[in-house]
Parts: C-alpha cells; structure tokens; sequence
C-alpha cells in the first residue's frame, strides 16, 4: 500500500492500524549483517549475560587501559561498530559492546523496545564502564540507563546521533509511513498503559538531567534523514555537559563507517586536545 491509502484505511480503521504499527515498530527486522561486521564479531571473547528474562550476547575486543562501550541503534547489533571497534583497537582500547534484546544473538520478548531500555544500565554497572558510545536509538537507551543509576558516573560520552522525544521519535515514522493521528494516538495510549507513564517524559532532555555524565558530545550530520538534527539541537541546548558536533556528508548510518567519526572519538575518549566542529 501507498503512503496515501495508509493514511485512509488508518483513519478509518485506527484500531487495527495502531495494532499494526505497535508489533511494527516495538519489534526489530532482521537486517543483513555484513561481512567485515561478522569478521570484527568473530575476533570477539564472547560471554552470555542473562538479563531481564532475556540472553544478551556480549563481545569483547582488546585489553587495552581504556575501557569502552559501543551501545547500536534499533535493528541494528554490534558488529555495526566495525570500523569504529578496529580503529580502537590499534589505539589500545578495551572495547565492549553487545546485542541489544531481540537484536543480533541476543534474546528478546513482546515489547523488545522497551527491554531495551531496561537493559543498558545493568550492562554498564556489571563492565563498570566510564566511557561510551551510543548510535541513534541507542542514544535514548543509553541516557535512560545513565538516569537510572545517578551513581554510576561516566567520564566521556560520545552520541552518534540522538532522538529528542519518544513522541517526536513516533510522528517522524509514522508521518513517513502515512499512519494517520488516530491510529498514533491509540498506539500511545497503549504504550503509557504498558509502561505506567506518560508519553511526554519519555524525553532523552529529561534522561541527561539525571545522568551523571563528566562530558558529551553530539556528533550529528545536517542533513540526516533519519533523524533530524533539530533533535540533537534540543538535546544539546538543555545538556550543559554536552557539545554538538555538526557534520556533513555521513548521513545517518554512514557515519559508523567514516573514518574521521573513529578518529574524533579516539580524540575525545583518548584526552587528545583537538576540538572540531565539522568533519
């Protein structure tokens, strides 16, 4: 179906279009991964950490001083990390990443999104990490985590691109789809039920105010279609700690493959004295 016909058939039947888009996107798609991404995955020590009901694959790469965790996007897994994860292994990095619930080899249950959620903080306390980077979702996942364990306090954060709201997050999918405001709005309503609270403090803004976070950055490209750096902008502009880094010409994935992107957070995770504002 066109986007057109969605928007029609959704306003006429919100209920079962809500249904639709619920197991849609609360549910991750198998993606292809690709083969450099299985090679960097099969150099990893690999461990099975038992987690909110689900198993979650864990990799480990190096043993270097600096410790490192790489957190994926939705429907991504860790071997997206690739070209990140060998350029901090020549740098002498500890990296640590893993697959997300219901992503990659990792187990996952009915509302995949949200275990996502719950999950993080209990990778990060367990590996006893002090530095992160966080890709798109993974970016909400991580503050949410960081806002749960005030205690725990990160030396360095890296935000490969970040959503602003839960709400925004939603209207920019489904506006993309064509699933009409009835349809969304029931699909809210389901999700504030199952989580037991509202939509609206679903707010990566309101996650940092809690995280104890020493300093961010926020590398995100301009004409990201994905998200829209107008997301990252309101992150930024609340989150003293943070810096946005504007970038060009990497879109909204290609940046894991980007050599300068490697190379900014080594500078920045490594205490290297180089600021930039554009790559």
């Amino acid at each position: 179906m066109n986007k057109g016909t969605i928007q029609t058939l959704s306003n006429i039947f919100p209920s079962f279009f809500a249904k639709k888009f619920y197991n849609r996107l609360l549910h991750p798609q198998v993606k292809k991964i690709r083969t450099n991404e299985l090679e960097t995955l099969e150099k990893a020590e690999k461990e099975v950490l038992s987690i909110q009901n689900n198993n979650i694959q864990l990799y480990k790469w190096g043993n270097g001083e600096n410790k490192i965790l790489l957190v994926h996007g939705w429907e991504g897994q860790a071997g997206n990390f690739s070209d990140i994860i060998e350029k901090l292994l020549v740098e002498n990095f500890t990296i640590y990443s893993f697959d997300g619930p219901g992503h990659g080899n990792s187990s996952g249950g009915k509302n995949i999104m949200f275990e996502y959620l719950d999950t993080v903080d209990k990778v990060i306390t367990k590996l006893d990490i002090k530095n992160i980077v966080s890709h798109s979702f993974g970016s909400v996942v991580t503050t949410f985590a960081l806002s749960q364990i005030p205690n725990h306090k990160i030396e360095k954060y890296v935000l490969l691109t970040t959503p602003h709201t839960f709400r925004n997050y939603v209207l920019n999918i489904s506006g993309k789809i064509g699933i009409s405001n009835r349809a969304i709005n029931i699909f809210l309503k389901k999700i504030e039920k199952e989580r037991n609270e509202k939509i609206d403090e679903l707010d990566v803004c309101k996650y940092v105010q809690k995280a104890n976070v020493e300093k961010a950055i926020i590398i995100h490209d301009i004409n990201d279609r994905i998200i829209p750096i107008s997301e990252a902008k309101e992150v930024a502009k609340k989150w003293k700690k943070a810096e946005l880094v504007e970038i060009t010409n990497t879109g909204h994935f290609k940046m894991l493959r980007t050599p300068e992107i490697a190379e900014k957070i080594i500078e920045f995770i490594g205490n290297k004295n180089t600021t930039a504002n554009t790559v």
